[in-house]
């Protein structure tokens, strides 16, 4: 990232020359300014490293944290879609079942209809039931 241009003029020492042309030797005041300067310096990069790593740490936090809010929102969407799936195949398997149940009952009462009506179909009738109540009487059922 870029860093910010700093005003070295803020950190010069009071005293402390802005532009040496005319002192073409350097005293030792001026070395030990000199180094004051750069020492501050350093320390002024030093912080505004710091402040751009924290920064970076906060933007990692937030995107990691963003992250891994999506991922237990899919995961959670996942699991409610395959118990829906697993729900679905169940009541599929059930009404299978039962149609292939209802088709067999189907199945058996049209056999039964087209042998009632076929030739001989109503000395089958008569044989299978027992009870057939005969004409002009009362039947009495006990309870």
């Amino acid at each position: 990232m870029a860093q910010p241009l700093i005003d070295q003029s803020e950190f010069l020492p009071k005293g402390f020359p802005s532009s040496r042309r005319g002192n073409n030797f350097p005293t030792e005041n001026s070395k030990q300014q000199v180094r004051q300067v750069r020492e501050s310096a350093k320390i002024v990069a030093s912080k505004v490293q710091v402040k751009e790593e924290n920064k970076e740490l906060l933007y990692g936090s937030i995107s990691l944290f963003l992250k891994s809010g999506l991922l237990i929102i899919g995961l959670i969407s996942l699991f409610k879609i395959s118990f829906a799936a697993q729900q679905r195949l169940s009541r599929h398997l059930e009404a299978k079942s039962l149609l292939s149940n209802e088709s067999l009952k189907l199945q058996k009462a049209q056999n039964r209809f087209d042998e009632i009506f076929s030739i001989g179909g109503k000395s089958l009738v008569v044989g299978e039931q027992d009870q057939w109540i005969a004409p002009n009487t009362v039947r009495i059922i006990w309870r």
